[in-house]
């Protein structure tokens, strides 16, 4: 359960954060700024990867831990390949 866990925490919170930050530099960039979104997408990637890695930890179901990383991921990864085209 804890190696589970641990290997959520590194693969599924990098794909978490990953995701987020390419949806928040899409989101968010416009032509005279789109260096600025990208660096504020991936500064807050990081604060997103340490909140999920922790996060899997606290919850007392594995379950809901997968499902709670594993369905946004899912979402989030829709939504950037519906606004990339």
């Amino acid at each position: 359960m804890i190696f589970s866990r641990f290997v959520l925490a590194i693969f599924g919170g990098y794909y978490f954060a990953a995701i987020t930050a390419m949806l928040l530099g899409v989101l968010f960039s416009t032509e005279p700024s789109k260096a600025n979104a990208v660096f504020a997408a991936t500064m807050v990637a990081f604060l997103v990867h340490c909140a999920v890695f922790i996060w899997v930890f606290m919850v007392s179901s594995t379950l809901k831990v997968w499902m709670g990383v594993i369905i946004p991921s899912l979402v989030m990864t829709l939504v950037y390949w519906f606004l990339k085209g």
